[in-house]
Protein backbone atom coordinates (compact mmCIF):
# COMPACT_ATOMS: atom_id res chain seq x y z
CA UNK A 1 0.00 0.00 0.00
CA UNK A 2 2.76 2.45 0.90
CA UNK A 3 4.69 1.97 -2.32
CA UNK A 4 1.61 2.34 -4.51
CA UNK A 5 0.49 5.50 -2.71
CA UNK A 6 3.95 7.06 -2.96
CA UNK A 7 4.16 6.21 -6.64
CA UNK A 8 0.78 7.82 -7.24
CA UNK A 9 1.82 11.00 -5.46
CA UNK A 10 5.09 11.27 -7.40
CA UNK A 11 3.44 10.69 -10.77
CA UNK A 12 0.70 13.19 -10.09
CA UNK A 13 3.14 15.79 -8.79
CA UNK A 14 5.25 15.41 -11.92
CA UNK A 15 2.12 15.89 -14.05
CA UNK A 16 1.28 19.06 -12.14
CA UNK A 17 4.74 20.70 -11.90
CA UNK A 18 5.05 22.18 -15.41
CA UNK A 19 1.98 24.32 -14.85
CA UNK A 20 2.90 25.70 -11.41
CA UNK A 21 2.70 29.49 -10.99
CA UNK A 22 6.44 29.69 -10.24
CA UNK A 23 7.13 28.83 -13.87
CA UNK A 24 5.01 31.82 -14.91
CA UNK A 25 7.31 34.16 -12.95
CA UNK A 26 10.13 33.48 -15.41
CA UNK A 27 10.26 35.50 -18.63
CA UNK A 28 7.55 34.21 -20.91
CA UNK A 29 8.85 32.50 -23.99
CA UNK A 30 6.38 31.93 -26.77
CA UNK A 31 5.23 28.33 -26.75
CA UNK A 32 3.32 26.84 -29.61
CA UNK A 33 -0.40 26.91 -28.92
CA UNK A 34 -0.63 23.32 -30.15
CA UNK A 35 1.65 22.06 -27.39
CA UNK A 36 -0.30 23.93 -24.75
CA UNK A 37 -3.58 22.63 -26.14
CA UNK A 38 -2.40 19.01 -26.01
CA UNK A 39 -1.11 19.46 -22.46
CA UNK A 40 -4.48 20.85 -21.40
CA UNK A 41 -6.24 17.90 -23.03
CA UNK A 42 -3.92 15.48 -21.19
CA UNK A 43 -4.58 17.24 -17.87
CA UNK A 44 -8.32 17.11 -18.51
CA UNK A 45 -8.15 13.38 -19.25
CA UNK A 46 -6.11 12.74 -16.11
CA UNK A 47 -8.55 14.81 -14.08
CA UNK A 48 -11.55 12.87 -15.37
CA UNK A 49 -9.84 9.54 -14.68
CA UNK A 50 -8.93 10.53 -11.14
CA UNK A 51 -12.32 11.96 -10.26
CA UNK A 52 -14.20 8.91 -11.52
CA UNK A 53 -11.70 6.60 -9.79
CA UNK A 54 -12.34 8.51 -6.56
CA UNK A 55 -16.03 7.67 -6.90
CA UNK A 56 -15.48 4.09 -8.08
CA UNK A 57 -13.01 3.11 -5.34
CA UNK A 58 -15.46 3.18 -2.42
CA UNK A 59 -18.38 2.07 -4.59
CA UNK A 60 -16.62 -1.13 -5.70
CA UNK A 61 -14.89 -1.86 -2.37
CA UNK A 62 -17.45 -4.39 -1.12
CA UNK A 63 -17.81 -6.39 -4.34
CA UNK A 64 -16.62 -10.02 -4.01
CA UNK A 65 -13.62 -9.91 -6.33
CA UNK A 66 -9.86 -10.29 -5.89
CA UNK A 67 -7.78 -7.21 -5.10
CA UNK A 68 -6.19 -7.01 -8.54
CA UNK A 69 -9.59 -7.17 -10.25
CA UNK A 70 -10.83 -4.43 -7.90
CA UNK A 71 -7.87 -2.23 -8.89
CA UNK A 72 -8.49 -2.94 -12.57
CA UNK A 73 -12.16 -2.01 -12.23
CA UNK A 74 -11.39 1.24 -10.40
CA UNK A 75 -8.68 2.31 -12.86
CA UNK A 76 -10.71 1.08 -15.84
CA UNK A 77 -13.67 3.20 -14.78
CA UNK A 78 -11.38 6.23 -14.74
CA UNK A 79 -9.88 5.45 -18.14
CA UNK A 80 -13.36 4.93 -19.59
CA UNK A 81 -14.45 8.29 -18.22
CA UNK A 82 -11.44 10.02 -19.78
CA UNK A 83 -12.14 8.41 -23.15
CA UNK A 84 -15.85 9.30 -22.95
CA UNK A 85 -15.09 12.90 -21.97
CA UNK A 86 -12.58 13.25 -24.81
CA UNK A 87 -15.04 11.81 -27.32
CA UNK A 88 -17.83 14.09 -26.05
CA UNK A 89 -15.60 17.14 -26.36
CA UNK A 90 -14.63 16.27 -29.93
CA UNK A 91 -18.27 15.63 -30.84
CA UNK A 92 -19.11 19.09 -29.50
CA UNK A 93 -16.28 20.49 -31.60
CA UNK A 94 -17.82 18.82 -34.67
CA UNK A 95 -21.05 20.72 -34.05
CA UNK A 96 -19.26 24.08 -34.16
CA UNK A 97 -17.91 24.66 -30.65
CA UNK A 98 -14.32 24.31 -31.85
CA UNK A 99 -12.06 22.45 -34.23
CA UNK A 100 -12.33 18.67 -33.89
CA UNK A 101 -8.99 16.84 -34.00
CA UNK A 102 -8.08 13.21 -33.47
CA UNK A 103 -4.90 14.31 -31.70
CA UNK A 104 -7.00 16.11 -29.07
CA UNK A 105 -8.90 12.91 -28.36
CA UNK A 106 -5.65 10.94 -28.18
CA UNK A 107 -4.10 13.49 -25.80
CA UNK A 108 -7.14 13.31 -23.52
CA UNK A 109 -7.06 9.51 -23.48
CA UNK A 110 -3.28 9.54 -22.92
CA UNK A 111 -3.71 11.73 -19.84
CA UNK A 112 -6.42 9.40 -18.59
CA UNK A 113 -4.17 6.40 -19.23
CA UNK A 114 -1.32 7.86 -17.16
CA UNK A 115 -3.63 8.67 -14.26
CA UNK A 116 -5.35 5.26 -14.51
CA UNK A 117 -1.97 3.52 -14.41
CA UNK A 118 -1.13 5.42 -11.24
CA UNK A 119 -4.52 4.48 -9.73
CA UNK A 120 -3.96 0.83 -10.68
CA UNK A 121 -0.55 0.82 -8.98
CA UNK A 122 -1.89 2.57 -5.89
CA UNK A 123 -5.02 0.48 -5.42
CA UNK A 124 -3.56 -2.93 -6.19
CA UNK A 125 -3.06 -3.69 -2.47
CA UNK A 126 -5.44 -1.11 -1.00
CA UNK A 127 -8.96 -2.40 -1.02
CA UNK A 128 -10.00 -0.05 1.78
CA UNK A 129 -10.33 2.84 -0.72
CA UNK A 130 -8.36 5.14 1.57
CA UNK A 131 -6.81 6.82 -1.46
CA UNK A 132 -10.14 8.00 -2.88
CA UNK A 133 -9.78 11.48 -1.31
CA UNK A 134 -6.26 11.70 -2.76
CA UNK A 135 -7.58 10.81 -6.21
CA UNK A 136 -10.29 13.44 -5.87
CA UNK A 137 -7.87 16.12 -4.66
CA UNK A 138 -5.45 15.58 -7.51
CA UNK A 139 -8.35 15.31 -9.97
CA UNK A 140 -9.58 18.75 -8.91
CA UNK A 141 -6.07 20.21 -8.98
CA UNK A 142 -5.43 18.87 -12.49
CA UNK A 143 -8.78 20.27 -13.69
CA UNK A 144 -7.85 23.85 -12.78
CA UNK A 145 -5.53 24.69 -15.74
CA UNK A 146 -7.96 23.41 -18.42
CA UNK A 147 -10.86 25.19 -16.70
CA UNK A 148 -8.90 28.45 -16.49
CA UNK A 149 -7.99 28.20 -20.17
CA UNK A 150 -11.59 27.49 -21.13
CA UNK A 151 -12.89 30.46 -19.14
CA UNK A 152 -10.18 32.75 -20.50
CA UNK A 153 -11.03 31.82 -24.08
CA UNK A 154 -14.74 32.13 -23.44
CA UNK A 155 -14.51 35.60 -21.91
CA UNK A 156 -11.94 36.87 -24.42
CA UNK A 157 -14.22 35.76 -27.25
CA UNK A 158 -17.18 37.49 -25.60
CA UNK A 159 -15.16 40.71 -25.06
CA UNK A 160 -13.95 40.76 -28.66
CA UNK A 161 -17.54 40.41 -29.90
CA UNK A 162 -18.87 43.23 -27.72
CA UNK A 163 -15.90 45.52 -28.55
CA UNK A 164 -16.49 45.30 -32.30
Amino acid sequence: MRHGGNLLLWILLVLRLPLCPSAAAQPAQPRPARTTDKALHALFGASCALLVSAIAAPALRDMPQPDLRYALCVSGAGLGAAAAAGAAKELLDLTGFGKAEWSDLLATVAGGLVASAAVLAASADNRQARLAPVYASFGIALALPPAADLLTRRFSRRASRSGS
